[in-house]
């Protein structure tokens, strides 16, 4: 059963998450869950923006250095269009405290919300599945935290939590049984 759509037709399988964001050496290690070919292949471009984005962003560590050097240049060599938009979308923001304490300007780059949580959602989905072996309703809207300020009931519930490292230091994510 497709986990996406719940189709049983024309399955495939699908990484998760996408593959396009490990390089060669990590991808054996990618969980593997089934989608159908309409599913399966109408997130691939979504896929290489989030890839191109978060090598970016950890352009500081060694596994997103590695993506930069073996993948990302050589997409923007067919795409150089693409490029020149992240280009464009470069800039500095004024990085400002909860209280509202200005602490100056960093290095930003602008991303396509739409794009990226299609991704995020997308993976959730294929972890959801991939652990209790059922697919999240297609209805069910998915709350991703990116290290967020946790009340202690959250706390609690977090320490309940599993921690995977599917490939430490570059993907983690945490689950409840």
């Amino acid at each position: 059963m497709c986990y996406l759509c719940g189709t049983t037709k024309d399955l495939t399988h699908d990484h998760v998450p996408p593959r396009c964001i490990f390089d060669e050496d990590d991808r054996s290690k990618l969980i593997k869950v089934p989608a159908c070919k309409s599913c399966n292949g109408k997130r691939s471009k979504d896929d290489e923006y989030f890839r191109d984005y978060i090598t970016a962003w950890g352009l500081p560590t060694s596994a997103a250095r590695r993506i930069y050097e073996t993948t990302l240049k050589r997409s923007w060599q067919y795409r150089p269009k693409h490029k020149r938009a992240m280009a464009a979308n470069t800039g500095r923001a004024h990085i400002v405290t909860q209280s509202g304490l200005w602490l100056g300007n960093a290095p930003a780059l602008k991303a396509e919300a739409r794009r990226i949580s299609t991704v995020v959602d997308c993976t959730s989905r294929g972890l959801h599945y991939y652990h209790y072996h059922e697919p999240v309703p297609i209805s069910a809207n998915l709350d991703v935290w990116y290290d967020p300020p946790l009340s202690e009931e959250l706390k609690l519930l977090w320490r309940l939590t599993v921690v995977k490292k599917l490939v430490p230091g570059t993907f983690e994510y945490r689950f409840s049984r």
